[in-house]
């Protein structure tokens, strides 16, 4: 018993040292203490001011210090010779003799993470426009309807159809229908910027919706905007040009218990009747 006593913290000290994330004691104003190998190649990498100080000297992880608790799953960014590098930090409380020492598993994740946001953006854009595909604009639809119930404010929603999409495919193929999408997609992007979100619904129908939307004007005015830039891009398309225009039409929500689907369907009317009729329903 004595023996297994004495061994126990050799093994500590090796499970310390050999621990494939970097592990360091740090104070609660973030000065380390102890490292192991891995802790002293990212400290040994930073004391040209970048990575390692930046990562001992956030604010997030001051915070969490400062609370003398453990913590677990603190994601923290830092930029290190212009790059930014993502780690993850889980930390336990140790009681000193004069003051709380933290024991500090940090993970570098820069490599993971960004395999993940290439995964939501795969699952959540669409492959051809780069706008939102179809399940994630009408889940931001929808977020956006919810929120407009609660603030009170108007938010409207847009249909655009590409007029004459077949006759642009068979006279230059579906390359060049594909090159109209996408720029067509791309002056919509332009033009609705962070006044709400554009989607690809399926095959030349594009929606937005837009919110807070304080007037019929703005909304008129935007049409229009869009209308004209439409009208006026060159889509170039192996040495010819491509010239288009689009069909809008626009449904609002102000005080009608309302889901996404319902929203596109009306605009998609008023679309279809714009010739006819006002384009809003």
């Amino acid at each position: 018993m004595i023996a297994l006593l004495r061994y126990v913290p050799s093994l500590y000290i090796k499970l310390f040292e050999h621990h494939p994330f970097a592990m360091l004691t740090i104070t609660a104003k973030g000065r380390p203490l102890l490292a192991n190998a891995q802790a002293r190649a990212l400290l040994e990498a930073g004391r040209d001011g970048t990575a390692a100080s930046a990562l001992l000297e956030n604010s997030r992880l001051l915070e969490k210090l400062a609370e003398n608790k453990s913590f677990g799953g603190l994601d923290i960014s830092v930029y290190q010779a212009g790059r930014r590098r993502e780690f993850r930090i889980d930390s336990s409380l140790i009681r000193g003799l004069f003051r709380p020492v933290f024991l500090l598993s940090v993970q570098d994740v820069t490599a993971s993470s960004r395999h993940l946001r290439r995964l939501r953006h795969q699952a959540t854009r669409d492959s051809l426009t780069g706008v939102w595909n179809r399940g994630a604009f009408l889940e931001k639809l929808e977020a956006a309807i919810v929120l407009a119930e609660q603030e009170g404010y108007t938010l409207a929603v847009l249909y655009i159809d590409v007029d004459e999409f077949k006759e642009i495919n068979t006279a230059y193929g579906h390359e060049g229908g594909d090159a109209v999408l996408a720029g067509v997609a791309r002056i919509i992007a332009r033009i609705v910027g962070r006044k709400g979100a554009v989607g690809r619904l399926g095959g030349d129908e594009l929606a937005v919706f837009m919110h807070p939307v304080p007037s019929y004007t703005e909304i008129s005015g935007t049409l229009l905007e869009l209308t004209n830039a439409i009208r006026a891009m060159d889509i170039p398309y192996k040495g010819q040009t491509i010239r288009v225009e689009a069909s809008f039409g626009a449904s609002l929500y102000a005080e009608n218990s309302e889901d996404a689907a319902t929203l596109l369907n009306r605009a998609d009317k008023a679309m279809y009747r714009m010739k006819e009729v006002p384009l809003f329903d």
